[in-house]
Parts: structure tokens; sequence; C-alpha cells
């Protein structure tokens, strides 16, 4: 990659990132030091407009190839709009959170891409809510909806609270589909842009911590912050999941013209890569029998000569090449090209980057329920006299323990004091006393026939 701009670095195995000098911008979800990635905000940072960001948001969630594959594009198509309005909705609705906040903001601000998909959320709560009725009054709208623009409001009541409910609710699994594969690894919580375009660094991104879905919207998030300034890196290409290679297929597709601004790394270049890839190809003398077996057959397609070595060039075969040579086929044909010593020498002098797995804890919120949970533990064996069935708990008097019993109430006996205290309606599995008191009774039951019910 010779011409100037930033570099998305996409790895696999750390022994492939040599230490720098001034550390390296990690994405890496669940290890240490990891810049957090809101998408949504990267994109709006980046763009010129409000409806360029947008564009670039959903076009990452809902590519043109989603589309066009569909068997129904018109599911993929609206996904997109809905996805569109809810941005743009999301961003005033953000800037609101933004200016009720004041000057210091607390620390459990919500990123714009949590902002937008909870918008989803709640958009299929409303139409749940309103059900069958095609009455506007009856609709009950979220809370942020007087914040969104009329366009946008006048999309999502077409698409959504005036669709029918089975229509809008397969219009909200599909969405999810397009957006699951993001939510475990976008920052819930407001985070510094990752892709900075008035920075020059360098993005590094751990492949394995990453899924095919995330791995799109970053790629293309990128594109979005940096434009042509773009250079992407892709190493150890060969040990990628398939799923992987096929997002990076068709972002480089969509994006470079040849290698320009774009460099390939891969031991064994099986048919997924050759499949898609028409770039230059360089090979040193460290190779595999794969790699050598792909020269062999390049240089008969290219040159015709069967035995497969370039005896046009002064190094026939990569494996005559030193450690700072390689042999390259490009459009103008074969060439012999080298690499800096000085380069070379340094790069083997370094370490690499040691990736540790975050430890994360558990919330405040998780480590408060755990104390209350597993103070009182619950009943741990039951024996049955006649028709009688008895629950011991360990520290009840006939298991040999002077403690008090789990409680006098019993479980249903809480449901009831709850139903009297907040005067809410809970529903239970098992048997409950009232169907209990119907059966003795004589009433019929659900499973009973007609001839049983009679008899009884």
């Amino acid at each position: 990659m010779d011409r100037p701009g930033k570099n998305l670095v996409i790895f696999r195995d750390e022994t492939e990132i040599p230490i720098q000098k001034g550390g390296i911008n990690l994405y890496a979800p669940g290890y240490e030091c990891t810049f957090g990635f809101d998408p949504a905000f990267d994109m709006l940072s980046a763009s010129p407009t409000l409806n360029e960001a947008s564009r670039s948001f959903c076009e990452a969630l809902v590519t043109d190839g989603d589309i066009l594959n569909s068997r129904d594009p018109f599911w993929a198509f609206n996904a997109r709009n809905l996805l569109s309005a809810l941005f743009i909705g999301g961003v005033f609705f953000w800037k609101s959170i933004h200016k009720r906040a004041g000057e210091f903001l607390p620390s459990d601000l919500p990123s714009l891409t949590d902002v937008i998909l909870g918008m989803v959320d709640d958009m299929a709560s409303a139409r749940m809510k309103k059900g069958e009725s095609t009455s506007r009054v009856s609709a009950s709208l979220p809370g942020w909806w007087n914040l969104v623009p009329e366009e946008e409001r006048d999309i999502l009541r077409a698409i959504m609270l005036d669709a029918p409910l089975n229509t809008a609710g397969s219009l909200i699994a599909v969405v999810n589909s397009f957006t699951g594969g993001l939510s475990a690894f976008y920052s819930s919580g407001k985070c510094d842009l990752l892709f900075d375009p008035d920075t020059e660094e360098n993005i590094f991104a751990f492949l394995p911590a990453l899924n095919a879905a995330t791995l799109n919207v970053l790629l293309r998030t990128a594109r979005a912050a940096w434009g042509k300034n773009l250079r992407l890196a892709a190493c150890g290409v060969s040990s990628w999941p398939r799923r992987s290679l096929d997002v990076l297929g068709s972002f480089w597709s969509e994006t470079f013209s040849g290698d320009d601004g774009f460099l390939l790394l891969a031991s064994n270049p099986h048919k997924e890569l050759v499949s898609w890839y028409s770039g230059d190809c360089a090979w040193g003398n460290a190779l595999t029998a794969s790699a050598s077996s792909f020269f062999r057959k390049s240089v008969e397609e290219t040159t015709g000569n069967p035995d497969g070595r370039l005896t046009a060039l002064s190094v026939e075969a990569p494996e005559l090449c030193d450690d700072y040579s390689f042999l390259r086929l490009s459009e103008e044909g074969w060439s012999l090209g080298s690499i800096k010593e000085e380069l070379v020498d340094e790069m083997q002098g370094r370490g690499h980057v040691l990736l540790r797995p975050a430890d994360c804890g558990q919330s405040e919120e998780i480590r408060s329920l755990r104390a209350i949970f597993e103070g009182r533990q619950g009943p741990v064996f039951s024996y049955q006299n006649g028709e009688e069935t008895f629950i011991v708990h360990p520290h009840s008097e006939e298991n040999g323990s002077e403690e008090e019993p789990f409680d006098e109430l019993g479980f249903f006996g809480i449901i009831e004091e709850l139903e009297r205290e907040r005067d809410v309606s809970l529903s239970y599995p098992g048997d409950c006393p009232d169907s209990q008191e119907k059966d003795e009774k004589g009433e019929r039951q659900p499973g009973d026939t007609e001839d049983e019910t009679s008899e009884t």
C-alpha cells in the first residue's frame, strides 16, 4: 500500500502485530484496553449531512446485497426504511438527552446506536399495545415521539403503527435479524469515536473477538469516516471463517479498484479467496505447499511455462528469493520486488502485542441480587406420607437444625400477600388452591370428558 492514508488492520493472531512505539488503537470487544464502538455516532460525525449519515448507517446494517439476494426484497427494503427513520429520530432524541443532562454527562448515558436499537423495541411495543385497532386515537405512542421530525413520523406510521399487526410483527422480526448480530459488540454506553476523521491514528481490529455482522459494520464505518483515505490490511486470511471472508470479498469489490489501498496476507490461497480477489499477488521464500502450487499454476497460466518457473527473471521461483525480495504478478506482468532491509530487521527485533481478556466482573445490581437470592436457600428435598407431601428445609427441626423454617407463609402465601399489597393479579405454574377446590366440587376441568363429569 504505497499511497498515504489511514490504516485499518484486521488481524487474527497476536504475533502478526509487532509492538508499536505509541501503542495501538485496539478494537477487541471483551479484551483489555479495547476502544468502544458506536457505529451510529462514528457515521454521524463523519458525514456532511444527517441524511447521509442515516443512509450510511442503514446500508451498513441492511446492505444492497441483502436486498438483491432476498427472496422478497420488500421486507429488507422496509427494514432499511424503518432504521433510517429511527436513525434521524434517534439523533434528535439523543440531542434532547444531552441537553437535559447539562454540562456534566451521567456515566450511564447510552450510545447513539443503543438509543436507535432501543427505539426499534419501542415501536414494536407501541404497535402491540394498539392491537388490531385501526384508529390513530388508540395508538400508544413512545415518549420520544414528538421529538422526531414530522417526515420520519409519517414513515413510522405508514410502515409500523398503521400497518396490520402481523405485517408490523414480521417487519420487526426482519429488522432484528439484521441488527441482532451487532447487539453484543457495539458499546451500549456513550464512548469516544473509534474512527476519528480528525486524527491520524490507525485502528487494529482483532477478528476472533468479532462476528461477520460486526466486521461488516466495522468496514463500512471505516469507509464512511475515512473515505478515500482508507487503507485496509487483512492478515492471516487463510484461517478466516467463511462468512468473514464473504464479508471481506463483498466490501473489497464495492470499495477498491484492484489492490490500491488494500493488502491481503495469506499463506494458503484457497478457492474462496481466489474466487473474488483479482488484484496483484506476491510470493516470498516462506512458502506453504498450497502457495507453491498456486504460484506454479499462475506462472503456467500467464507465461505458458509448464514447469512453473520464471525463466525471464533473474530469480525464477520464490524459493530462490532472499529474506528481502519477492516475486510479484500484476497487470503489467511478472516482476521482482524488494523490501528495505532496515525495515525488515527492525520488525524482526520487535516483540508482538499481547491481548488479555478483560475482567468485566459483575454490576452492582447483580451483586445485590445475588446477596438476596443466595442469602436464603430454598427446600432441598421432599418426602411423601400417604397423600400428603412434606418439604424439608436444611434449617428445619426435622433436619436436625435449630434455625427457623424457610418461610411460614410458603410460596403461595407470599403470592397472595403481594396481590393484596399491590392489587396485582399474578399467574404462576403448578397446581393452585382454586383449581384444587373446583376439582373437589366436581366442576368440569378442561381435560375432562362429558362422561367423567356426569359421573362425578
